[in-house]
């Protein structure tokens, strides 16, 4: 019995005890020999001794109780039935055996001692059963992992948060040494970052409400655009003149020292600023030359071609900077270290630029396309809409009837398929999404 109980990895031993009622009135009864033979090949002496003073203290305390049951209920049946009692639980006694008996991998095992009281016989003798618990499901050991993992988990966020907690103090201190030692070069970004949202904005919303507004205001508005931006380019070169910024602009590098990592980003983000200035400048020229200079179905193309192309040059012009950076090993630099990192930058800048270089040559395609959004509606089409156009609320000018049979203002249309893909008035799809056609310039930085 003690070898087949080690091979199981969680298992526990229940013993039952039953009696009937003449069997325990005595308040000292002891175990019968064969259940004391079976616990002395399970337990060790010392957890043998325990379990006898357990199981001794139990029949003391709880032999009257069960006398009185057992005559209660013997009452209301008849003679010639025997008394029958369910299975009542009335001590349970689980006990560790660590260390005795132990399962695969030193996993302990626990002693369920349960004194019930089964089915009296009719001799009056104790029956004695050994039953054996089913061991626990495999599914309720993996949930006791798991809020174990789930504790442990815990623990490490709680570690993680104090040392946060801690360090948080110092970060905050870095930063704000940091801020003060380049707090020219941050108020300079904050202030081109200022200039350039306020410009794109002004820009869009002007080539949409071409139709709001007269053509002398519209010319005003981007006049001052120019000025505005050219007065920022001008200011930033001659503040730092010393250092030869528009350098960048032709693939040099500026007079500025050490190619520190600030010196970098000071750079690149300036002539990255600069550029899209520049691109910005060109869409306020192009938005401004009158209708019979340039259509308006046209202008869309030529602020996208615009844009690609800044968005190709900005992304050659901080190749220069970073590579001088990597090469830069006056420090105690070791040369085949820079010659690799310089070699891992080309890679991966051959990868990025020739996306651009498919941006750019899918933009010159599509400039040179001459796309016609419907066709010409006839005389009858044009009386059914009283020939007015439903964008501009005009007379329809170079009318236009698309797939879904609404009629349009082509210069309206074409103004307004820069922006959307759909019918202004039932939201069919006609034409394609549109890229960079509605005068926006790219907000996110080009530092790499």
């Amino acid at each position: 019995m003690a070898e087949n109980f080690g091979n199981h990895p969680e298992r526990s031993v229940r013993v039952s005890v039953s009696s009937d009622t003449a069997a325990t009135t005595a308040s000292n009864r002891m175990l019968p020999d064969d259940i004391r033979h079976l616990l002395e090949h399970v337990l060790s002496p010392e957890l043998q001794h325990q379990v006898l003073n357990d199981l001794q203290q139990h029949f003391s305390q709880q032999s009257t109780s069960r006398l009185a049951q057992h005559a209660a209920s013997a009452t209301h049946q008849p003679a010639h039935q025997h008394t029958h009692m369910h299975p009542v639980d009335l001590h349970t006694h689980r006990m560790p055996m660590t260390g005795l008996h132990g399962g695969p991998g030193g996993e302990s095992e626990s002693l369920v001692i349960n004194m019930s009281e089964d089915e009296t016989d009719s001799e009056g003798t104790g029956n004695a059963s050994l039953v054996e618990t089913p061991a626990p499901a495999s599914g309720q050991q993996g949930a006791g992992i798991s809020r174990a993992d789930q504790m442990q988990a815990a623990n490490l966020l709680h570690t993680f948060y104090n040392a946060m907690e801690s360090l948080l103090p110092f970060i905050c201190l870095l930063m704000i040494k940091f801020m003060f030692d380049h707090r020219l070069g941050l108020l300079v970004f904050i202030g081109l970052l200022g200039t350039f949202y306020h410009a794109n904005t002004n820009l869009k919303k002007n080539i949409t409400q071409r139709d709001n507004r007269s053509w002398t205001d519209s010319v005003g508005c981007m006049a001052w655009i120019i000025t505005f931006l050219s007065a920022n380019i001008f200011l930033i070169y001659y503040m730092f003149e010393d250092q030869h910024l528009y350098r960048s602009l032709y693939l040099c590098l500026p007079k500025v020292g050490e190619v520190s990592l600030w010196q970098l980003v000071w750079i690149v983000g300036i002539t990255d600023f600069v550029i899209r200035y520049g691109a910005i400048i060109l869409k306020a020229v192009v938005a401004m030359l009158p209708r019979f200079v340039l259509r308006y179905k046209r202008k869309g193309k030529y602020y996208m071609l615009i844009e690609v192309t800044s968005q190709f040059y900005r992304a050659i012009v901080p190749s220069v900077p970073w590579l001088y950076y990597f090469y830069d090993n006056r420090e105690g630099g070791v040369m085949w270290f820079s010659v690799i990192l310089m070699v891992l930058y080309v890679v991966c800048k051959s990868f990025n630029l020739w996306i651009k270089v498919r941006e750019l040559w899918t933009a010159l395609k599509k400039f040179k396309s001459n796309v016609r959004y419907g066709t010409v509606p006839n005389r009858e089409e044009l009386n059914l809409v009283e020939n007015n156009c439903p964008i501009c609320q005009d007379k329809l000018s170079d009318p236009v009837r698309l797939s879904c049979k609404h009629i349009f203002c082509e210069d309206c249309i074409t103004l307004w398929f820069d922006r959307e893909q759909t019918c202004p008035m039932c939201r069919a799809s006609i034409a394609d999404r549109p890229v960079w056609q509605d005068g926006s310039t790219a907000g996110v930085p080009q530092l790499f």
